[in-house]
């Protein structure tokens, strides 16, 4: 990650989470306090808007419990129209990620440990859908503690700021 990566935390516009838990819901992750826990089944579709376009170089998750960790992660950008069915089986994801057990950052203190990401798939994102689709072992339901993004906002252009070039 480069010296001005920074959480990108204060740039969500907003957040929304399909099967989550009323509970339990998707605001947690980025309180510091609770969780986030699905619904029916292990599945969560986790989908964060932001105010400006951005460029997200990693990742930090944390869990409550290891059994219930996510494991299999897929990453759409610019596709907030997702749903189950197509993030399943239809839409192409940005990446997907096998996470290990300490790539979850299990508990809430410890360790912390950073999952980069591909700069060239991330470089211009105005939102961001993360569909777990396994967790760690394989229980009905799936736990997240911390969605921490990491990165910048993307540098907008102004054509009235140019300056001719003289040669």
């Amino acid at each position: 990650m480069g010296a001005d990566d920074q959480p990108l935390s204060g740039l969500i516009e907003s957040v929304e989470c399909l099967n989550e838990d009323s509970g339990n819901p998707v605001g947690n992750l980025f309180k510091g306090d609770g969780f986030l826990q699905s619904d029916a089944d292990h599945q969560l579709l986790i989908k964060i808007k932001f105010r400006q376009p951005v460029r997200i170089n990693g990742l930090h998750f944390r869990s409550p419990d290891e059994t219930m960790a996510a494991s299999e992660v897929r990453i759409f950008t610019n596709n907030m129209n997702l749903d189950f069915s197509s993030a399943e089986d239809g839409a192409v994801p940005t990446d997907e990620l096998f996470l290990t057990k300490d790539q979850c950052n299990i508990g809430s203190t410890g360790k912390s440990v950073m999952v980069p990401l591909k700069f060239a798939k991330f470089r211009c994102v105005n939102d961001i859908s993360f569909f777990v689709m396994e967790n760690h072992g394989n229980e009905e339901l799936t736990q997240m503690s911390k969605l921490e993004l990491f990165g910048a906002p993307v540098e907008n252009s102004n054509i009235a700021d140019w300056k001719p070039c003289k040669s």
